[in-house]
């Protein structure tokens, strides 16, 4: 009987043991498209709070509007999942090539990507990137999304290169309908030069100077580079400035007054 209770007790205590605490969950589930296009994702939440400023006020502890899943609906899973690639690997703004030829998935889905990242609120950084991407690649484009940028996008630096670009192209467009038929930047007529937007610094489109077609600035290659031409050139010689001497002037008079007077047979009354 003994033996018994004992082992009893015993599976009384393994088996009342108390569970072990679970630790919170770290995730969040993002949901990306609509229909046949959903993805679900889970999310480290320090990744997205890394640089989203977005997913920061809603998944705040004390937020009012914390959510347990973010939804991103409007937007394709390529897109998110570029985003993330760059979280987890930033880079850098890549520099305008006419030489190298855009690839996919940036290809197709840049503009689209800047958009998001707009909506999560993202970092300059990613801003940038996002831009460099599309500068890159916007030529290539079989029909470009620049109806899509003035619908969505109005302001920001998508939107100053995607006017720009549109009032430089549709000058060359013809009359005939075309893809900038329409467009706001399409309506203006400006007089040459404008230069292509894609060989503008990245930085351009962040200042003030991307405000305007024709900004002679020096995020402008073209005139840095006159700049530089002008700065060797040889600077002419100042002309020569004669020292002028108030005593010596003063001392040649007196020697002329007295060479004057020599011989001179002055008469007293």
């Amino acid at each position: 009987m003994g033996f018994f209770a004992s082992t009893a007790f015993r599976m009384f205590n393994i088996n009342t043991k108390a569970p072990e605490k679970k630790e919170p969950d770290q995730t969040i589930e993002v949901r990306v498209g609509s229909g046949t296009t959903l993805r679900i994702f889970k999310v480290d939440k320090g990744i997205l709070c890394r640089d989203s400023g977005y997913c920061r006020r809603i998944l705040a502890a004390d937020s009012k509007h914390k959510q347990e899943a973010i939804a991103l609906l409007e937007f394709m899973p390529i897109n998110f999942e570029l985003y993330l690639q760059w979280i987890i690997n930033p880079s850098q703004p890549t520099v305008y090539d006419p030489d190298y030829l855009p690839q996919e998935p940036w290809l197709s889905n840049a503009a689209t990507t800047w958009l998001l990242g707009r909506k999560l609120q993202c970092s300059d950084e990613f801003d940038k990137f996002a831009l460099s991407q599309f500068v890159q690649s916007c030529a290539f484009m079989l029909y470009g999304p620049w109806e899509m940028i003035e619908r969505q996008a109005s302001i920001g630096s998508l939107r100053r290169f995607s006017d720009h670009w549109t009032a430089w192209n549709s000058s060359f467009a013809g009359p005939e309908p075309n893809e900038y038929s329409g467009l706001l930047a399409a309506r203006d007529i400006f007089a040459p030069p404008i230069r292509d937007p894609r060989l503008y610094d990245i930085e351009h489109w962040y200042s003030e100077c991307g405000k305007y077609m024709r900004p002679r600035c020096l995020h402008d290659p073209i005139l840095r580079l006159e700049r530089l031409e002008e700065a060797k050139k040889p600077k002419p010689e100042p002309p020569a400035e004669w020292d002028y001497d108030y005593e010596d002037a003063d001392a040649v008079r007196q020697f002329d007054c007295v060479k004057s007077t020599e011989g001179c047979q002055i008469e007293v009354d």
